[in-house]
């Protein structure tokens, strides 16, 4: 990973070559899949130091590549129950200290809520593949993105508000294109991961 720039007064941190901890990726998704390479070429982050509070925090991923094959067995990859158990009790406690008050959020839970429900992401140039010892399958798409928006659907920055605090988000899928190709002795394909 390199970081080509970061800076504070504008917000802006750009890393350049990111690999994908693909360990990680597979525990976390819990997929019948092994992934064999995941690559982000340039990740933005931008975070408005100076409006947190009127602005989305952005998050850009451009050139991203994700590869996975099929596994040597179908079952789901099974994840740490000892982890899991921890992240269930911790959130026990969570939720019983704060239940004990009504008014515990205070301002900087409401804070911290109201910056995370505002966070935008994009992921452009994305192409996952999937390779079996007969087939490659690729999806592609130019522009991928997740924004916050208003009850009208508006994008922005939107204030939670209400009983139910409800949040809603676009997501925008453009130019997909999911391809299909044989791997055999006649029209053999080299993929490198």
């Amino acid at each position: 990973v390199t970081t080509e720039h970061a800076a504070l007064t504008t917000g802006e941190i750009v890393f350049k070559n990111v690999e994908l901890r693909l360990d990680v990726l597979q525990e976390e998704l819990g997929l019948p899949v092994v992934f064999t390479r995941g690559f982000i070429q340039e990740l933005r982050v931008y975070v408005p130091v100076a409006g947190l509070l009127r602005e989305n925090i952005r998050f850009t991923l451009c050139n991203v590549e994700l590869v996975a094959s099929s596994p040597e067995s179908w079952q789901t990859p099974k994840r740490n129950s000892s982890k899991v158990a921890g992240k269930r009790d911790e959130a026990r406690r969570t939720g019983s200290e704060s239940d004990k008050d009504p008014t515990t959020e205070g301002w900087a839970k409401s804070m911290l809520n109201r910056i995370a429900l505002n966070i935008r992401v994009e992921v452009r140039n994305m192409v996952f593949k999937f390779r079996t010892e007969t087939y490659v399958s690729s999806v592609s798409w130019q522009s991928l993105t997740f924004d916050p928006c208003d009850p009208s659907w508006r994008a922005g920055f939107v204030n939670v508000s209400g009983e139910t605090k409800a949040a809603f988000k676009t997501i925008t899928l453009k130019q997909v294109t999911w391809c299909l190709d044989a791997v055999g002795q006649d029209s053999h394909r080299s993929y490198e991961a």
